[in-house]
């Protein structure tokens, strides 16, 4: 995705934003490539059959950009809770991003490293929500990974982050460990600081 991304920066750079930091182009595209890996990652955790997951996960991805229409016509400035609410979503936080974008082209200075941080809604606001919905669709995808169930096996306890290593959930006591009867000619007792072994 490293040669994917510089190739769109490229492309991007010298055809419609010509203006706008390459750096900053590369920065905002790559946060896009590796938050859609974390989101094919999500999503795979809920198929279990390649073909049916391979036609559904285009059409997650492109019914996760359609929120970005309910804003349509609204500058950085307007409905910006709802914006944030609606960029857990990585495509639709990328677009509004290139709103942002196409509002610095537009006015012929172009996105940089000093403007990026302007408006309630902006590019750095944008970027920052495709970091965060990366960690969270890796988190999220680990976790389903572990609890739904498969043809193989049994899955773990929904809250199984929150059990012991004896299987006791952090709000329940404790077991008492259990007791082996071994050889009753090997008795192990502590003397003097030393383990002696008595027959």
């Amino acid at each position: 995705f490293f040669v994917v991304t510089c190739a769109i920066t490229y492309v991007a750079a010298t055809s419609f934003c010509p203006k706008t930091d390459r750096g900053l182009l590369f920065s905002y595209f790559f946060l896009l490539c590796i938050s859609e890996i974390g989101m094919a990652f999500l999503v795979s955790a809920f198929f279990s059959r390649a073909k049916l997951a391979a036609i559904i996960g285009p059409v997650i991805l492109f019914a996760s950009c359609l929120p970005r229409y309910i804003f349509f016509g609204t500058n950085r400035y307007e409905a910006v809770p709802e914006k944030f609410g609606a960029s857990l979503l990585s495509t639709t936080a990328f677009s509004f991003g290139a709103d942002v974008i196409a509002d610095y082209e537009y006015a012929g200075i172009g996105a940089n490293w000093v403007n990026w941080r302007e408006g309630d809604y902006s590019l750095y606001t944008s970027m920052s929500f495709m970091l965060w919905d990366t960690i969270i669709y890796l988190v999220l995808g680990a976790y389903f990974q572990k609890v739904l169930p498969t043809q193989y096996g049994s899955p773990a306890h929904p809250l199984y982050f929150l059990q012991r290593k004896d299987s006791t959930f952090l709000w329940q006591s404790p077991r008492p460990p259990a007791t082996s009867e071994g050889d009753s000619g090997n008795v192990a007792a502590r003397e003097d600081g030393r383990v002696s072994e008595c027959e």
